[in-house]
């Protein structure tokens, strides 16, 4: 999938806040601490889960060091997602409602009114929710200043909790998107049930409405995602749009892996420049996700020739091979020999990421039991 791009005007938006806070061009000083702030918002976000976790949406300095360096992989994580979505059953039709809950400020929701572009006559209504009332702010004014990328769109900010069995406000709701906010109600409420709160969302949706949860590759988040998307496979509450190609159980959760997307893209200059003594990974975007919709329908086995890359492409010798989730409900290995690969689809497969579906064709079980052999393989877009 070609990586869609993040608009230069969100970049510059959020560098003019950033001067605009300091009321003058930022000097060197200004950059270590804004790299630092970064810094201790990164570890908070992955392997401490400090006070940052928690509390960096009330703290304008934070937004900006946030906006600055995670909104535009947010964006353009949830650009990916989208994408898959409407590939898999088409771009929503308007007039739209779309609730972001935890929108914080608001990267995932406005990748979706970036994403359906053209795709859309009609007007579109964006609810955004977060209990941060700065982040909401944030949102708001950029909502406002670059208010000619979406046009036909509206907002309205809601600061709740996400995790009050009250919240959102009434729907119907045509899309729902909660990027990497369940991991933070998990954390911040133990005992929070995960199952109901989102067979109280699928219930809010339209009969052809979609759920976009996506959740970062940190702790549990990936494995938590896998059980509930076990048990909505269980129980028919949903249909599972993507990434799945299937609702069996999923076969990498009984092997404790994780299934996720890893994605190559490019990252803005700012974004660059901000992570020169950083070093953090920003080369490529890492995410797992879940998409469901209220429509049901019975689980027709597919085959092992459609299937979603699980693993790298890698070259054993003479071969070129990967793991792949597939219709059939299992995980399999596929390889294909060097011989018959010309030079051109090579270089394809070897372009081929983490979460590609693909189709292979002439497909031969091998003797080992474990890998399927095919004589072609192409990417489905």
């Amino acid at each position: 999938m070609t990586a869609p791009p993040y608009p230069a005007a969100l970049e510059e938006w959020w560098l003019g806040q950033w001067k605009l806070r300091l009321g003058r061009a930022p000097d060197a000083d200004d950059v270590h601490r804004l790299e630092q702030t970064i810094a201790r918002l990164s570890d908070g976000f992955t392997t401490t889960r400090t006070a940052e976790f928690g509390s960096y949406a009330a703290s304008p300095a934070a937004l900006i060091a946030y906006g600055l360096f995670f909104f535009p992989q947010t964006f353009v994580r949830m650009r990916f997602i989208l994408r898959e979505v409407f590939q898999r059953r088409g771009a929503p039709a308007t007039p739209l409602r779309i609730l972001d809950l935890g929108a914080g400020t608001g990267a995932a929701g406005l990748a979706l009114l970036t994403e359906l572009g053209g795709k859309r006559q009609g007007p579109v209504e964006l609810v955004a929710m977060d209990q941060a009332h700065t982040a909401l702010e944030f949102l708001q004014q950029l909502f406002n200043d670059l208010a000619p990328l979406w046009p036909k769109a509206t907002l309205k900010t809601i600061a709740g909790d996400l995790s009050d069995e009250h919240a959102p406000e009434q729907g119907p709701w045509d899309v729902i998107l909660v990027s990497y906010a369940l991991n933070e109600m998990l954390a911040a409420h133990p005992g929070f049930n995960a199952q109901a709160w989102l067979a109280r969302l699928v219930q809010s949706l339209t009969p052809n409405g979609c759920l976009v949860i996506c959740e970062p590759i940190v702790k549990d988040s990936p494995l938590r995602l896998e059980q509930l998307r076990d048990a909505v496979a269980a129980s028919g509450l949903a249909r599972i749009v993507a990434p799945c190609l299937h609702h069996r159980p999923c076969p990498m959760r009984a092997r404790d892996e994780w299934c996720h997307d890893v994605r190559r893209w490019q990252p803005p200059d700012s974004l660059q420049f901000l992570n020169r003594h950083l070093f953090r990974s920003i080369e490529v975007l890492k995410y797992s996700f879940l998409a469901l919709s209220p429509a049901t329908s019975p689980d027709i086995a597919g085959n092992a020739s459609v299937a979603r890359l699980v693993s790298p492409v890698h070259e054993p010798k003479g071969k070129i091979g990967f793991r792949g989730c597939a219709a059939d409900g299992a995980m399999h290995g596929y390889e294909i020999l060097a011989r018959h690969v010309t030079a051109a689809d090579r270089e394809k497969m070897n372009a081929l990421e983490r979460g590609d579906r693909v189709a292979c064709e002439g497909l031969e079980a091998l003797k080992d039991g474990r890998t399927l052999r095919a004589q072609r393989v192409t990417r489905q877009d």
